[in-house]
């Protein structure tokens, strides 16, 4: 007994019987025919399975995994435009939003309280970097930067270039009263031998006694030079002495600086002193005194040509800082009046007549501080008829333009000019 032959063929066709046929065995014979042919396809198809089931790449229509692999991650690439990973999933770019669903119109509200950049306007106190002194740039300059500026020299009226340095004191000598000083034990006077005008004490001193000038702004690490002259002749004990006080932004003292003094019995000598402000200095002032137990007799310490410049050495006297607040004094030409330093005030004007019979009270431009002092007052158009002041107060003058005849007013003033000064 044998087994049917196989062969890895695909049949076409499976063999019917038919009733004519007659019985036969063996590898041909036609009883055998259809077992041959079902086993024919058997071996062919288990042959294909195994071929597939071996192949590498059996479906090559369809992606393999890697290929597939490929594909998302470039598609997830292309969503989140190959972002960093610390924002490349939609949790950390809600945290990095600060989960707020109305991000957009919360960064509109922010961006619109921010200043343009075409002609910004600032509220509070911004700040910007110190340049350099010598910068001369469209920088934005800070306080700090002005303040240097000025110290390191910043040009007043006045200055003759290359002679001398601006005087940062005003009133060094007492042109203009005491004004620019915060006291006046040594008042300012005019020297009684063409000397000009000085600083004195008009009585006697027997204690220390200290004037110190207003503060004016230098910064911190500027050297100073403080000059003057001092005459010590009518003092026995002491000493006359200069210096410059330093102080921080709220006016804190930090210490002196540039301290020149003379001894008694000495006619003008002229001294200096040189010194740095310290860290944190905004303002310094200067102080003129006498110590350690003066005796002075009335107009016995004169101190006058007092001046503060940049740099370690004096230069020749000069005028710029009273020159430059002088200037302010005309600052408001365009108003009626003008305020000197020493409290001196001028006020002018015309005024229409108001009716108030031949008494009209006029109201002065400002205010005097202490009081009228004096003035005149005119026919503000015809000239010919009298006026005067019949009285004043501080706010007010009252003018008297009419002609009184048989206790009846026959004529009125129609305008009135006046000029009056006070303090």
């Amino acid at each position: 007994m044998a087994n049917l032959v196989e062969t890895a063929r695909w049949e076409d066709g499976v063999y019917q019987f038919e009733t004519s046929d007659p019985v036969m065995g063996g590898p041909d014979g036609v009883d055998n025919r259809q077992a041959k042919q079902l086993a024919n396809r058997t071996v062919y198809l288990k042959a294909q399975q195994e071929a597939h089931a071996g192949a590498v790449d059996p479906h090559p229509q369809y992606q393999t995994q890697a290929e597939t692999q490929v594909l998302i991650t470039a598609a997830i690439n292309a969503l989140v435009a190959a972002a960093p990973g610390a924002l490349d999933t939609l949790k950390e770019l809600a945290t990095a939003l600060g989960n707020d669903p109305n991000f957009a119109t919360t960064m509109t509200n922010a961006l619109a309280l921010k200043a343009p950049l075409d002609s910004p306007t600032f509220s509070g106190t911004p700040k910007v970097p110190t340049q350099a002194v010598t910068d001369n740039s469209l920088a934005a300059a800070s306080t700090a930067f002005v303040n240097a500026l000025v110290a390191a020299g910043v040009q007043s009226g006045g200055k003759v270039s290359g002679v001398n340095k601006p005087n940062l004191l005003f009133n060094g000598s007492g042109e203009f009263g005491n004004a620019g000083w915060q006291s006046s034990n040594y008042s300012a006077i005019r020297g009684s031998v063409g000397e000009g005008y000085l600083f004195s004490n008009t009585a006697n001193i027997n204690s220390t006694i200290v004037d110190v000038s207003s503060p004016f702004a230098v910064g911190p690490n500027v050297v100073l030079n403080l000059s003057g002259e001092i005459d010590t002749h009518g003092m026995t004990a002491g000493h006359g002495v200069i210096d410059i006080q330093c102080y921080d932004a709220s006016m804190a003292g930090l210490g002196t600086i540039a301290t020149a003094y003379i001894t008694p019995g000495k006619a003008y000598t002229f001294v200096s002193a040189t010194g740095t402000t310290p860290a944190g200095t905004a303002y310094v002032s200067v102080r003129r005194y006498a110590d350690t137990g003066p005796v002075i007799t009335p107009f016995g310490l004169i101190f006058r040509r007092l001046k503060v410049e940049t740099g370690n050495a004096p230069s020749l006297f000069s005028h710029e800082a009273s020159i430059a607040a002088l200037a302010s004094l005309f600052a408001n030409a365009q108003n009626p009046y003008i305020k000197f330093p020493n409290g001196l005030i001028l006020q002018w004007g015309v005024i229409t007549y108001i009716g108030t019979g031949y008494n009209d009270i006029i109201t002065l431009p400002i205010a005097f501080p202490n009081g009228f002092l004096g003035g005149s007052i005119s026919d503000g158009g015809n000239g010919i008829h009298s006026c005067a002041i019949v009285a004043a107060t501080k706010t007010t003058i009252t003018a008297c333009g009419g002609l009184v005849v048989n206790n009846a007013i026959s004529y009125q003033q129609t305008s009135y000019r006046y000029f009056v000064v006070g303090c």
